[in-house]
């Protein structure tokens, strides 16, 4: 398998987080993960559309969206090697804070949900998107997972869920 090597330009509009083998890129105007490149194994940009949070208010049973849903954004580095993002979604009871970090062996994302001041507790479902990779030469590589109908191409997972842990990639040929 051969990897395009040109270079990825980066937006403006995106704030860097860098390690040896790891940089993740979130937009400033969103809050969304819009870059996320291995630098290691020749493997370079990962995604060419951007993640997206998702948050379903179980009580109010209204699902709030990045990309869909407006929502007021701050994004702010904090330090080196960590971005946080407030974001305040339309007719939502709640803040959310995102923490993006990275150490040197991982990238981490944590949520923190802030209710506002006299609202009931709830139940939220959280989830963060981290697009599949779009782009050649990802195409080609095995997705194994310990279920049914496994392994199978890379090209042919969408619409299928599965917990990440779960997951492993393989080269094909």
């Amino acid at each position: 398998m051969t990897v395009s090597k040109k270079p990825q330009k980066t937006s403006p509009d995106i704030i860097l987080l860098r390690r040896p083998g790891l940089t993740i890129g979130i937009a400033r105007s969103s809050g969304r993960m819009e870059q996320l490149d291995l630098n290691r194994g020749g493997i370079g940009r990962w995604n060419t559309i951007p993640g997206r949070l998702e948050i379903a208010d179980e009580l109010a049973q209204i699902t709030f969206r990045d990309g869909r849903d407006r929502c007021d954004v701050r994004v702010r580095k904090s330090g080196p090697d960590q971005i946080v993002i407030r974001k305040r979604f339309v007719k939502a009871r709640f803040t959310v804070l995102e923490t993006w970090s990275v150490s040197k062996a991982e990238g981490l994302w944590t949520v923190k949900v802030l209710l506002d001041k006299g609202q009931k507790p709830r139940s939220l479902r959280i989830r963060q998107y981290v697009p599949w990779p779009t782009d050649e030469p990802f195409w080609g590589w095995n997705v194994w997972t310990a279920q049914q109908h496994f392994p199978k191409l890379l090209v042919h997972m969408g619409n299928t869920s599965m917990v990440y842990g779960d997951i492993c990639f393989s080269k094909n040929g």
